[in-house]
């Protein structure tokens, strides 16, 4: 399944209230104890790793400072959800 319908604008807008809900210090970055707590919480009931969390937290943080901003964790989700999602 596809989300093609999602643009890159309004993925903007939910990183933003992402953003809001768990960059817990109001920084306007995300580090990776935010971003597990964000994995953790929308996944609920599935079971999520440690290290798989950091090797995603990572791969998502493209200039390697350690953390992750609005532009970063958007172009993640985007690509994400626009490749699909076992089809």
């Amino acid at each position: 399944m596809k989300y093609t319908d999602l643009d890159e604008d309004t993925c903007k807008e939910f990183v933003q209230e992402f953003m809001k809900l768990y960059d817990t210090n109001e920084d306007g970055e995300m580090d990776l104890e935010e971003f597990t707590n964000m994995i953790t919480t929308l996944a609920k009931d599935v079971p999520v790793d440690a290290a798989n969390i950091e090797k995603k937290f990572n791969e998502i943080d493209a200039n390697g400072n350690g953390v992750l901003d609005e532009d970063e964790l958007s172009a993640a989700i985007f690509e994400m959800l626009n490749e699909g999602l076992g089809d």
